[in-house]
């Protein structure tokens, strides 16, 4: 029998390094769904970025799809054992479900409508803001009908978001094996996912599925379409596409998000208060909007309003809608001067606008000529990253739609920015305890240097393959994922 020599002795304990992180790992998962359980923010927030530092440790190993798969399936189910902490969403999820369950329109009524007394109180109590009524499409309306099938409580959307993650693994193993064992450890995919249920993590299966079906145009835009059915963000994809595709792509992503633009009426509209009125830690786009104000300021009149001829347009054509400029519940003034907007209104319009405007220039300029499914994928990971650089709001959970696209190409950047945003959850430990919720002045400069520095680190490893390469270099997968 021949002796072992160092490289077998070194690969042994390189073995068992990576097989005690993998240990910590589904400990430090249940510690997080134990802090959960306990209901302390601080403790949870805490296990997250323990989990983002272990992450950054496996990541230096080679480990099997199949060995991730399995340690992600043991720290998921762990997750799933406590109630989400760091969001409620879930429990508006079960809201829509359940009100469609009893024959309603989910569209139709927000939970604080008169007309849904009848409902589960309990459940309706836990919704935020039942004034408003639902944004979410068709598709991703599906999905919580599926968890509620399974069960009327938040672990049921949860253990179905942990479905969608280990099946997004599994996509992305088709096409490395590397790619997959990144994607299922990762925490912000099994936190936010099967912690905290956000159907962002169907989205983001959806696009991954869209790009990998790139050179069958019209596979492609069904499953783009399928993501602007969950997510509205699916619509970003679409300038991959060309011809009858891109007409298909639309027309069914179009069908698909319509029943949101009629959800509520007037001031309980979902859709038009989340596109005009939500902002949080978007990086830009505050000062994009205190420019336009600045600008606007020498148009002002005593009473704080601008003259703006289309606003009577407006009013009479889209009442009630993001469109609206006196849309009292938008912030609007529904005065006796439908030519005359007030100047924050207006300045918040602008900025608006403008950041459609350019981030659907960069979403047609950088995906043009991307047709193969890495190329495709690195293109539409950039145009999502600008997009939440420009949005007025962002959340961690966002990044799940990027997550999987990044993964497939190579790159940093997403995983970088969700380590860093955990941070976004510190003003919950103050709201959970009866307190204001205030974004932190520091987050989104925070957030433009790690991406400005994890942009940098791609640009000088050369990860994105202009030409169309399909494979990046191997530094671009086999580097830590966390910064």
């Amino acid at each position: 029998m021949r002796p072992s020599g160092p490289r077998q002795d070194d690969g042994a304990a390189r073995s068992a390094a990576a097989g005690l992180v993998l240990v910590l790992f589904v400990a430090a998962s249940a510690g997080f769904a134990a802090a959960s359980a306990a209901g302390s923010v601080r403790l949870a927030i805490t296990g997250y970025l323990g989990l983002w530092a272990l992450y950054a440790l496996l990541a230096r190993h080679d480990l099997t799809a199949r060995t991730a798969l399995g340690v992600a399936l043991a720290a998921g189910l762990a997750l799933v054992m406590a109630p989400p902490i760091l969001s409620d969403d879930v429990h508006r999820y079960l809201w829509d479900a359940h009100v469609a369950r009893h024959g309603i329109d989910p569209y139709a009524h927000a939970p604080a409508d008169p007309a849904l007394d009848g409902l589960d109180p309990d459940l309706r109590a836990a919704v935020s803001y039942p004034e408003i009524a639902t944004i979410y499409p068709p598709v991703a309306q599906l999905a919580f009908l599926i968890a509620a099938r399974i069960a009327e409580a938040p672990w049921a959307m949860q253990l179905v978001a942990l479905a969608l993650h280990l099946a997004t693994a599994l996509l992305l193993r088709r096409t490395s094996d590397r790619a997959a064992s990144l994607y299922a450890l990762c925490p912000l995919g099994l936190v936010e996912g099967a912690g905290a249920a956000h159907v962002d993590v169907l989205a983001g299966l959806l696009l991954l599925a869209g790009v990998l079906a790139i050179g069958t145009p019209h596979r492609a835009a069904f499953a783009f379409a399928l993501a602007t059915g969950t997510k509205l963000v699916g619509l970003l994809a679409l300038p991959l596409l060309r011809g009858r595709a891109l007409v298909l792509g639309l027309v069914l992503g179009v069908l698909l998000a319509a029943p949101i633009a009629g959800a509520g009426h007037g001031g309980d509209a979902g859709l038009w208060h989340y596109a005009r009125r939500w902002q949080g830690a978007g990086p830009i786009f505050a000062a994009l909007e205190q420019g336009a104000a600045f600008a606007l300021g020498p148009l002002e009149d005593a009473h704080g309003t601008i003259a703006f001829a289309p606003a009577a347009v407006l009013t009479r054509l889209a009442p009630g809608s993001a469109l609206d400029p006196h849309a009292p519940a938008l912030g609007g003034t529904a005065s006796a001067a439908p030519g005359r907007v007030r100047r924050s209104v207006l300045a918040a319009m602008g900025a608006r606008s403008l950041v459609l405007v350019l981030v659907a220039g960069f979403a047609i300029g950088r995906t043009r000529g991307q047709t193969t499914p890495k190329a495709a994928a690195a293109a539409l990971r950039d145009v999502l990253l600008v997009a939440l650089a420009l949005s007025p709001q962002v959340h961690p959970w966002y990044l799940l739609w990027a997550l999987p696209l990044e993964l497939l190409a190579g790159g940093i950047a997403v995983r970088a920015l969700a380590a860093s945003m955990v941070l976004a959850y510190v003003p919950v430990i103050a709201f959970r305890d009866g307190g204001p919720w205030i974004e932190p002045g520091w987050l989104g400069p925070l957030l433009l240097v790690v991406l400005a520095l994890a942009a940098a680190w791609e640009r000088r490893i050369g990860w994105r393959a202009r030409s169309g390469s399909e494979t990046p270099p191997a530094c671009a997968a086999s580097s830590s994922p966390s910064p």
